[in-house]
């Protein structure tokens, strides 16, 4: 149950990013970045985190950083490994 609303979460961003790749997705004090950015972004967290730290699907990953675009991007790699 849990990965079908991971899942969700994560189909919702991608129709963002399709419908709105250009547009501002976070703004905050330390700067900006795009839709398309930052699911670039996302896809070398993802893909960082399956090679060099061996995550899987269903596995409890912990994130410790300060609030911030770079904390949102992890976030959505977690959700799109699934």
């Amino acid at each position: 149950m849990q990965n079908l609303i991971n899942n969700d979460i994560y189909s919702k961003f991608e129709q963002q990013v399709v419908a709105n790749k250009n547009f501002v997705a976070i703004e905050s004090v330390e700067g900006s970045i795009t839709y398309k950015d930052l699911e670039e972004k996302v896809s070398v967290i993802a893909t960082s985190l399956m090679k060099d730290k061996n995550i899987v699907l269903e596995d409890v990953i912990g994130v410790m950083l300060p609030k911030s675009i770079e904390f949102i991007a992890y976030i959505l790699a977690i959700l799109k490994i699934g």
